[in-house]
């Protein structure tokens, strides 16, 4: 299956997404009520083939200026765990106003990219 509307998150590609993907490093969402999606978005999601969600179901509850590991499964098909990427995340800011922040890493295979919600 292929579609020339879907996108890659990896600096690599001609596929990368140039608006939202500057390849590894530490993303600050752009609003504070984003995050990475933290359920299985479905097959074909997302503006990609593989899209990608949390798997570690506490991230929400990291206290500030903590850095914790996670991992991210990228969904294939009907296995909502097909491929997996660890990153990092971590809460900035102070007590009235923080935030998530991620270490995301290119991801694994093209028309894999991560997803969001807010």
């Amino acid at each position: 299956i292929s579609n020339p509307e879907w996108f890659c998150d990896n600096q690599g590609s001609v596929l990368a997404d140039q608006k939202d993907w500057s390849g590894t490093g530490w993303y600050k969402l752009d609003q504070k009520q984003y995050s990475l999606l933290n359920t299985p978005p479905g097959n074909l999601s997302c503006g990609t083939r593989y899209p990608g969600w949390l798997k570690s179901p506490n991230h929400l509850d990291i206290q500030l200026n903590e850095r914790v590991n996670g991992t991210v499964c990228f969904q294939v098909m009907d296995n909502e765990c097909g491929r997996q990427q660890e990153i990092q995340i971590m809460r900035c800011g102070n007590e009235s106003s923080n935030h998530l922040i991620y270490y995301l890493k290119d991801v694994p295979e093209c028309y894999a990219r991560y997803c969001t919600s807010y």
